[in-house]
């Protein structure tokens, strides 16, 4: 037992030191010798990064990103939002938006919405991003007999976005990652209550 534990302590120990030393471009730009350090705050807690990489933390800026709340502060007419997107009445809108990437995890979403659905059948999933999960995460979709009420809307303009978010219902993050990032805080912005993952900095 005891031999076992170490096989898979020391496995997990490799495969992190392994994951570490590959990243030499981040590790070479923390210690590239600088005036000021500025690094955008995802909150995937790069700030413990650089200071285990010796930067001075006087000299870090960590800045997330800006959001315009006048943006956000309109009221929006329903079912001219979604009717522009090319959908169906909606009613009761779970809303992602991200990119469609194996780390955001976005068919954690999609393996939940048939127990949703049996609650609240009036429900629909909008998935607003690109990326090259599409293919399989419509696959799953489909296998999961949902696919009807997942509606996968590409890239949305940044100007478009608030009213987006304002006339969505719920918000949810499943990244791994960190979910405390830009499409977050627009949900929170919007006023959407916010289902997530605690990863990261999201808490």
């Amino acid at each position: 037992y005891e031999t076992y534990c170490f096989i898979i302590c020391f496995t997990f120990y490799f495969q992190f030191r392994i994951h570490f030393l590959s990243r030499y471009r981040e590790r070479i730009a923390f210690r590239t010798p600088a005036d000021y350090v500025i690094l955008h705050n995802d909150g995937s807690g790069g700030d413990r990064v650089a200071r285990r990489l010796g930067v001075d933390m006087d000299r870090l800026f960590f800045w997330p990103d800006g959001i315009d709340k006048r943006a956000f502060s309109s009221e929006v007419d329903r079912e001219a939002v979604w009717g522009g997107l090319g959908l169906p009445d909606c009613r009761a809108v779970v809303l992602s938006v991200s990119r469609l990437h194996r780390e955001k995890h976005v068919e954690r979403l999609l393996d939940a919405a048939p127990r949703v659905l049996s609650d609240h059948p009036e429900a629909r999933f909008v998935i607003v991003g690109t990326g090259g999960e599409l293919p399989n995460l419509e696959e799953r979709a489909t296998g999961l007999g949902v696919r009807d009420r997942v509606h996968f809307v590409g890239s949305v303009d940044q100007d478009r976005l608030p009213s987006v978010y304002r006339a969505a219902d719920v918000f949810v993050a499943v990244s791994d990652r960190t979910n405390a990032s830009l499409p977050l805080y627009e949900a929170m912005m919007a006023g959407l209550p916010v289902v997530a993952l605690n990863t990261g900095r999201t808490a």
